[in-house]
């Protein structure tokens, strides 16, 4: 049998967009541009075209922690890099992505009065204990990640329910399945897959569709190879 991993792609960097309604970097998203490089340009100084590898390596887990409220010396912690370059790059990203400042801001405020958070897919969850600093990064990760699990979910229901005999799951990790298919059916388990991914979720009536990419393997989980990336944004190999 052929084994088929299926990963969402950019899932929570595009989700706390959609979230903080950050119109900017939704309009670049949108326009086909990769999230992680063009903060990068943003954040450095640079042209979207002059961005390497390695800066976008570099920029990746900041977009990412700072969204979810790292602080310089976690950031930097995580990064490997000194605390005043930590605070430089946490410092240039909230320079050019306000909105994720302003929408933290309106998650503390949440938690403040309410203390409940829902999701758009209309999960809730009360939080308990002291307002810290640490309540309020869980406030800011919870969004995202469940958003991210469950649309993932809601997918995999559709595509199990479509198999019939065409492969069976064996694993989901957050935003990641595995399955075993046939290998005559490989073809049609992929357009499965594809278009249940493509089903979007509304996030203040703006919706988003997370691109999916497909490897395959017909010897083992660690000799995968990329078949392609389907529900992409006009100019995902620019």
């Amino acid at each position: 049998e052929v084994l088929l991993e299926a990963d969402l792609k950019y899932t929570e960097a595009l989700i706390t967009a959609w979230l903080a309604r950050d119109a900017e970097t939704i309009r670049a998203v949108r326009e086909g541009f990769d999230i992680y490089i063009w903060h990068a340009a943003r954040m450095l100084g640079k042209a979207y075209e002059e961005i390497t590898k390695e800066e976008r390596t570099l920029i990746k887990p900041v977009v990412l922690g700072c969204g979810y409220g790292l602080g310089p010396f976690h950031l930097a912690e995580m990064l490997g890099v000194s605390v005043a370059e930590g605070k430089r790059l946490r410092t240039l990203f909230f320079e050019s992505c306000p909105a994720v400042l302003e929408y933290q801001a309106n998650i503390r405020h949440q938690l403040e009065t309410t203390r409940t958070l829902i999701t758009p897919f209309n999960r809730r969850r009360t939080f308990l204990g002291r307002m810290t600093e640490d309540l309020y990064r869980k406030g800011y990760a919870f969004l995202p990640q469940s958003t991210c699990a469950d649309y993932l979910d809601r997918a995999l229901v559709r595509i199990d329910l479509q198999m019939e005999g065409l492969a069976k799951t064996l694993l989901q990790i957050h935003d990641a399945i595995v399955l075993s298919a046939k290998p005559e059916a490989e073809a049609r388990v992929i357009e499965i897959i594809a278009r249940e991914c493509a089903v979007p979720v509304i996030i203040y009536g703006e919706p988003l569709v997370i691109p999916v990419e497909v490897k395959k393997s017909e010897k083992s989980w660690g000799e995968l190879v990329e078949v392609g990336v389907f529900n992409s944004f006009v100019k995902e190999d620019r």
